[in-house]
Order: C-alpha cells, then structure tokens, then sequence
C-alpha cells in the first residue's frame, strides 16, 4: 500500500470538516486560529501549495492535541515524506499503514457520498454480503424495483470504492476491507443517516398508512444503559434477519426499510462541553 504525498493535506480537510459537522459557523479561519497558524497559510496547505516543514507539522500536531492519536497520526503522515532519516521515515510509514488499513476504504467526499445515500446502494452491498456471488440479472430479481442501469450503476459506484470486486461478470462485496457500515467515516454516516430520514418522512405523503408502521419509545435512562440498548437491538435484528430468511417466499415485490435508533433528546454533556 503506497503512501501518497498529500496524506497529510487529506486528513486536515477531513478535521475541518469534522469540526464544521460539530459546529456550522466553524470556518477555516477559526480552524487557522486553532492551529495557531494564518488563514492564507492554511488556505494555502489545504490547497497542496504550501509547505509543511517537521518543526511546522510539530507545532500543527501540538495544536491537534499534545499525545493525542489525532496528533501522532498527523505528525506520522508528515515524517512519512519529509524525514531524512530513513529509522524514522520508515517507523513513520508503518503507522501511516496500519492507519490506512484499519480505515479500510478513503473517505468518501461529501458529493460523493450523497450519491451512495440511495437506498438502493446499500441494500445491493447488504445483499452482496449474504450472497457469495451474484451477476446483475440475479440482483435485478431480488430488486424489481430498479432498473438494469440502476443496478450497473450502482455496481460500478461500489466498485470505484473498493467495496465491491468483479470476476467474471459476478459480484461480491469485499467483506475483508469493510466488515460493516459504520466503519465509513462519522461524516460519511450523518450523511446517510440525513439521507434516509428524509426519505422516511417523504413516505408520509407518498405511501398510504398500511404500508408504514412506525413505533417510538422515549426512556429516561442512565448513561451506562446506552450500551445496554444498542446490544439488544443488535440482537433484534441478528434474529429477524434468520427468521424472515426462514419463511422467504418465492416472489419479491417490495422493498421495506426497518431501521432502529437511539439518541439523545437532551443536549450531549460533550458537545455542550
């Protein structure tokens, strides 16, 4: 796995945007005055033209959190290319390495995502997990509603991401670089996350009541319960995914969406922090 050169430029593109996520007004000057830099300099890191020095990429790493994982992997991305001492550089390379493996794919860009954020993109990757194999005409038929471009479409999108490989005209999802959808980037999540609400608030409008069945649940629990919830519902859908495998029928005719969550209604103590 070849390290490129702009690594470090990448990541701070995707702490900007995290911190955006956070906080809408956080622009890239607040950034620049986090990182106790100009915002023409950074303007100008950001966009590949200006340089990042060791000492410079110390000071940054400072700034990102003293001994922080944020801060090590910063600095490792920048002595990866920079150190003229070859112990270093390679030490340096190793942990870019294992960063980038267990990252298991790039992050998806904001507009690339938003393509992805189709129901259809992720219920073919699901499916391709179940099957160990299948061409286009056999994913058709488990998903009538989409039309054979659709499908190529889609394939060829989660090909381009490295979570789908061809052989032969069959497809499979490459379970050994992203074993599940929350290993995307927080971002990439939210995104999709946004994405299906609003689709599941369209069907109010669009879908008579019978094809909808909704029920919520507020709790009052303590923070130690959080957990709790999230191994029962994992559990809840282990076993209905066997039990509606069992009574599959013949014929397909619908796709349904059945997703569960749990946040918080009261602000986060960290994000009011």
């Amino acid at each position: 796995m070849n390290i490129s050169s702009d690594e470090h430029i990448r990541f701070l593109h995707a702490e900007l945007r995290e911190r955006n996520l956070k906080n809408p007004r956080y622009s890239l000057r607040a950034f620049a005055r986090d990182l106790g830099v100009s915002a023409s300099r950074l303007s100008e890191l950001l966009r590949g033209k200006g340089k990042m020095s060791t000492p410079f990429a110390q000071s940054i790493a400072e700034a990102l959190g003293p001994d922080s994982e944020k801060a090590k992997l910063f600095l490792s991305m920048v002595l990866a290319e920079k150190s003229q001492n070859s112990t270093e550089r390679q030490m340096a390379e190793k942990q870019v390495r294992l960063w980038k493996n267990y990252l298991a794919v790039e992050e998806l860009m904001l507009d690339e995502f938003q393509q992805m954020s189709d129901w259809y993109y992720l219920g073919i990757w699901n499916f391709l997990h179940l099957k160990t194999k299948n061409n286009v005409p056999g994913i058709c038929d488990e998903f009538p509603d989409l039309s054979v471009e659709t499908v190529k479409s889609c394939l060829q999108t989660l090909t381009r991401f490295d979570l789908v490989e061809e052989e032969d005209g069959y497809y499979f999802a490459t379970k050994e670089k992203l074993k599940a959808f929350y290993e995307f980037s927080s971002f990439a999540v939210r995104q999709y996350h946004k994405g299906m609400m609003q689709k599941a608030a369209k069907t109010l409008d669009d879908l008579p009541l019978e094809e909808r069945y909704f029920l919520s649940h507020i709790f009052c629990i303590g923070e130690e319960q959080y957990q709790q919830i999230q191994e029962k519902m994992n559990t809840f859908f282990k076993e209905l995914s066997l039990e509606l495998k069992e009574s599959r029928p013949e014929k397909l005719d619908a796709v349904y969406s059945v997703g569960a969550q749990c946040f918080r209604l009261n602000r986060s103590k960290v994000v009011a922090d």
